[in-house]
Formats: structure tokens, sequence, C-alpha cells
């Protein structure tokens, strides 16, 4: 038996690696020139590098840090107080638990699982279900879409049956962890297994399962035969119908692929000569054109990473990566009272997910009316075509790296055992 994959993200490293344990043939067909996907860590020099795509674990109890423990890499708890922009104040914690109104609005956000038969099962947006409760006031929105920033979109498009149910899903720990090395040492272990079966800028653009073999086919019109396929493009990738497909795909498969949801995003890295804000912060949440920023500690140079997802993306979108990095600085500057920010930034490194033709968008996250869509993605056609990635995830870890993996290793316990 042989098996192609197609995509060296994290999820087809795992696959290939398991497939190749079981003495089954494999091929890895990669349309770029390396590994990872949405890992993307980067270097300035030997000393320093920074990460332009997956960059927190979640959690210890997950393959994602079990690869990593294998890399010898040492989790930096990522600790600290998150703070608030609020009615033209910066809410430190102590304040936040001051203010009636906003301390029930994050405790509700903080445990969104609770919130089940609350919004009596009837499907509606997280910013909808927000918005009925009494105590919630619109300039409250900027904190509730700093929590949707995280699913990769903005809250009106983030649907409450699939968003709890995946909250309650959860299982592999509630902490979140830096990595003390770059990201990309989770891909490693695998590569060293299976990185000489890898064919690199073999872009796949037609999959025909109509017989009994499964043919792919690159752009150059080069042909590759197998008996199955692993397709674990990005789902943005699959949005665009940028592979097609024949016969093309069952309707429910199709319906799931529109359904799930998907995002534009950029990540932004700003680095400053020194560190001037407090030592204790590990977040502020709520700005207007940057809904979050990140202090990022297993950086040498004082680092802040901005995430600018979905709606908020547009008016930043044409901005070249120094004139985006002054945008954000003056915000800063104007939320801090002071003009620390702009006189000492240093770096600025800019990656715009929704540009890239290989990915098309950041992270699949739980949109309305999408509750059962992940399990019909994930669903074998034929015993042919199986996908994996972090949008099949059906273990309430989609978005994440690990649920990447687990995905892959869920396919491959399916076709090992066929």
């Amino acid at each position: 038996m042989k098996v192609n994959i197609i995509g060296a993200g994290i999820s087809g490293l795992t696959a290939a690696n398991i497939l190749q344990q079981a003495d089954i043939e494999v091929g890895v067909l990669e349309a770029s020139s390396q590994a990872g996907g949405r890992i993307l860590s980067c270097f300035e020099n030997d000393n320093e590098f920074y990460e332009l795509g997956a960059e927190i674990i979640y959690g210890t109890n997950s393959p994602q840090a079990a690869l990593l423990n294998q890399s010898d890499d040492q989790l930096i708890l990522a600790q600290g107080e998150n703070l608030y922009w609020y009615q033209q104040q910066l809410l430190h914690s102590s304040e936040v638990e001051k203010n009636t109104a906003v301390d029930k609005l994050l405790t509700i956000l903080g445990d969104i699982e609770s919130c089940k038969g609350v919004y009596h099962n009837q499907e509606m947006s997280l910013l909808d279900f927000i918005q009925q409760e009494n105590y919630y006031t619109e300039d409250m929105r900027g904190i509730v879409e700093a929590f949707a920033c995280e699913y990769g979109t903005t809250a009106d498009k983030l649907g409450m049956q699939s968003l709890i149910a995946e909250e309650n899903t959860w299982s592999c720990g509630q902490k979140e962890y830096y990595t003390q090395y770059p990201m990309q040492s989770v891909c490693e272990p695998l590569l060293k297994q299976v990185g000489d079966i890898i064919e690199y800028q073999k872009k796949i653009s037609q999959v025909n399962y109509s017989d009994e073999k499964v043919i792919l086919t690159d752009e150059q019109g080069n042909q590759y035969e197998s008996d199955a396929v692993i397709i674990s493009v990005n789902l943005g990738v699959l949005k665009s119908q940028d592979i097609m497909f024949n016969p093309a795909l069952p309707s429910d498969k199709q319906s799931a692929i529109e359904s799930i949801g998907m995002d534009t995003g950029i990540k932004v890295i700003l680095r400053f000569t020194e560190r001037w804000w407090d030592e204790s912060m590990l977040t502020l949440e709520g700005g207007e054109l940057c809904l979050e920023y990140l202090v990022s500690r297993n950086y040498q140079t004082p680092t802040l990473t901005g995430f600018i997802m979905g709606d908020k993306v547009k008016p930043v979108e044409n901005l070249n990566h120094n004139e985006l990095g002054k945008r954000l600085t003056q915000e800063m500057d104007s939320i801090f009272g002071h003009q620390y920010a702009s006189n000492t930034l240093c770096k600025v490194h800019v990656k715009h997910w929704g540009k890239d033709p290989l990915h098309k968008g950041v992270y699949s996250y739980p949109a309305l009316n999408a509750i059962d869509k992940r399990e019909i993605l994930s669903t074998p056609i034929k015993n042919k075509l199986y996908f994996i990635g972090e949008a099949c995830n059906t273990q309430g870890h989609a978005s994440t790296v690990h649920g990447a993996i687990e995905s892959a290793k869920q396919a491959c316990k399916l076709i090992i055992s066929s």
C-alpha cells in the first residue's frame, strides 16, 4: 500500500511518521520550499528568533508538548496581568474587580462553556449573546473582540453552539506556555524520520480518485499515484478551491468546508530597544487598531506581539511593515500616556496569513451553524481521501498545533486498520 500526503505541515509530518513506522510506503508533496506550514520560526541572528506563526503551547497534556520534550525544550509559563483598554482608560486587574459590569463580562468570557443552556440552545453569535446581557454597553465591544481575536476572527462570526461544544471537550490543560527554543523544534523529531521523503515545491492542483488508484497532478503536470491520499492543506486553500477534485467532493463535505470558519489575520512582531511596560504585564487587550498585544518573554529583545484578525485587518492590510509598526506604537502611546513605544521601536516583522497563497487564512474557528462540520470534514471518502489538520480536529483542540497532530493520528489509525 502507498499513501501520498499533500502538505508537510505538522499534521502531514505526523502522518508520514506514523505510516512509515507501520511499514506503509509514503510520499509527501509540499507546495513551499520548507516544512512546518503555519509553524514559522524566523531568525534575526544566531541568538535571536521570532515566531510569525504558532507561538503558544496550550497545556502540557498534548502531543505537541511531548514532541518538544524530545527536543529538550523547556516550556515557559505565560503568566502575568491582562490589561484592558476601556472607556479611554487602562484598567488593571484591581480596577477590573471594582467595575462590576466589566468583571461580569470577563467572568463569562473566561468560562464560556458554563453558558450552555443560558441562550436556550438557539444558535446565535457570541456578540449577539453578550449584547443581550443587561450590563452590556457598546464601549465593552473592544474587550469582547479581543476575546474573539484569540479564535482568529470577530465576535459576530463565532457561533455559541460550536464555541461551547469545543470548550467543553478541551482536555489538554488550561495553562499556556512559551517555548524556550524556536517552535520549529516541534517538527525536528519528525523531520529526522521522514525528511528525506519530502518533495518540495510540488503544489498539487488536481486530485483524481475516480478509479482504483488516486492520481495527484501538480502545477507542472507531474502525476503521483497511490492507494490513498491524506490532504493536510490549510482550510483556506480548500475554501478557495485551489485543488480540483474528480469526482467533485460529496455535498456534505463541500458544506463542511464552506461552513467551518476561517478568517484573515496579521501577526506583528514589535521589537524595542528597552522594555517600557510593567514587568507584570502579559497582554494588552481592547485597542482599536490591534485588539491584543502579547508580551513575548521567550525572546531576548523586548518584544510585543500584535494580533490583528478578521475585519480589523482591512484598515491596515496595505500598510508596509514600518508604517504598520508606526501606527501601532502611536496607538500604544495614546493608551499608556507617553511616547516610549514610538521612541524605542527598533524592528518590525509582519506576516499577513490571509495573503499567503499557500494558506489563505490564519486558523479555523467555531462558526455559526457549524457544530458538526469538523466531524464531517474528517470523515474519509471511500477509504481513499483523508482530510487532516487543525480544522479537522473533533476533540476540542481545533485551531491548535496539537489539534493538528491529533487529527493526523486519527486518520492514520483508520488507514492502518483498513
